[in-house]
């Protein structure tokens, strides 16, 4: 039986005002685990990784392989992330923005 661990608030949280250019933030703290909300009105995408990453947009055909992970308006999430992964980046659609809360940490 597992027990359910709650995220707890960090003591250091992160914003990413997304454009259509990919930028990233450093994750501050430890954990295996990324809480990020988008609290602006457009879709964007997310990656995690070391210094270099860049997220990718999608587009809006059928594809396997189409951009990074999408982050809805309104979406409020916990993800797992690698350990090892010190930065997350985020990107819009061409001509849109929005603006992504982000907290590392452990718990769900």
């Amino acid at each position: 039986m597992s027990t359910f661990q709650p995220f707890a608030i960090p003591l250091v949280n992160s914003t990413i005002a997304a454009t259509d250019a990919s930028q990233s933030v450093a994750l501050n703290g430890m954990g295996s685990a990324v809480l990020v909300k988008n609290v602006g009105s457009s879709e964007c995408f997310i990656a995690a990784g070391s210094s270099t990453v860049t997220a990718v947009a999608g587009g809006a055909i059928t594809d396997a392989t189409d951009g990074s992970m999408s982050i809805p308006p309104g979406e409020i999430a916990v993800y797992c992330i690698p350990v090892s992964a010190t930065h997350l980046a985020a990107i819009c659609a061409i001509g849109i923005t929005t603006l992504l809360r982000v907290s590392r940490g452990e718990g769900a």
